[in-house]
């Protein structure tokens, strides 16, 4: 006690002379702060507790013209406190399906005659098993968003095609006459890891969002297949050169558990040195439960 008496002297002192500087003289002891400040006839000294943005005043007290005012500051449930910033999460849905056809070219959303894609039918489907949110701002309105989700995605092709293997090469070939297939397509199981770059805030109660970012892809479990006909259901491959890594570039809006989501990879789906150039592109309608 005698050294914090000491110090507070001390810093009086220098406040009183004005010789150091003109703002307020701070002095940490013990885990408390110490502000001392003056003016031509009031000196005040306050004590706080804690550090930082989390300082809260406990103590002050002043001196004018040799009379002491003391105010001590409490804390208290039954007292109106400052609210502390909202939570900041990420908003990748938990739960989401949506259209997902072959594109010829990053974000087109067309395969052409050369790809024989069709877009009814393509889908995917994924759930989110994780998920977080890091604000850059002290109001919790922006900042980044990651999550670990997993699916399967399946791209259909046009009546009378299918993809095979042919010499260690894809190709998107016709089919016989006889086989009369009526779903013809590329399947494949995903793991994605997305890095997205959101802007978030509560309206009318709930969450108004909207990100954009990119995506880390990676592909397992690959083959083509047809069905129909005398056939039956036939697999003509599961070698498809398939690139088992991809990146996307992502984008989403939501509001409240309810996103949009739009999505198109940057990379080929298989390997263009043996196979036709092709990217899958992706709309989807997704829940976000928590």
């Amino acid at each position: 006690m005698r050294k914090l008496l000491l110090a507070l002297c001390a810093a009086m002192t220098v406040v009183a002379a004005g010789a150091v500087e003109t703002g307020d003289t701070t002095v940490v002891y013990q885990g408390k702060t110490f502000v001392l400040g003056t003016d031509s006839s009031e000196t005040k000294v306050a004590v706080y507790d804690g550090s930082g943005a989390g300082m809260k005043k406990t103590h002050e007290t002043s001196y004018v013209d040799g009379r002491e005012i003391e105010q001590v500051y409490i804390t208290s449930p039954f007292l109106p406190q400052k609210k502390s910033p909202r939570r900041y999460r990420d908003h990748i849905p938990e739960l989401f399906f949506g259209l997902s056809p072959l594109a010829g070219s990053v974000g087109g959303f067309n395969g052409g005659s050369r790809l024989h894609a069709k877009v009814a039918g393509s889908y995917e489907w994924g759930i989110t098993t994780f998920g977080m949110g890091i604000p850059f701002n002290h109001a919790h309105t922006f900042g980044v968003t990651t999550a670990l989700s997993c699916g399967y995605a399946r791209h259909n092709f046009n009546e009378g095609y299918s993809m095979f293997n042919v010499d260690g090469r894809t190709e998107i070939l016709p089919l016989d006459g006889d086989e009369g297939a009526k779903k013809s397509y590329l399947s494949y199981w995903y793991m994605r890891i997305p890095v997205i770059f959101e802007w978030q805030k509560r309206i009318n109660g709930n969450e108004a969002y909207a990100g954009l970012g990119v995506s880390l892809e990676y592909r397992s479990k690959e083959h083509s297949r047809f069905k129909g006909g005398k056939s039956g259901t036939v697999t003509p491959t599961g070698d498809l050169n398939m690139n088992p890594v991809g990146l996307n570039l992502e984008a989403h809006v939501g509001y409240g558990g309810i996103v949009l989501g739009f999505r198109t990879a940057l990379t080929p789906l298989l390997n263009t040195s043996s196979a036709p150039r092709c990217y899958p592109v992706s709309m989807t309608l997704g829940i976000k439960l928590w």
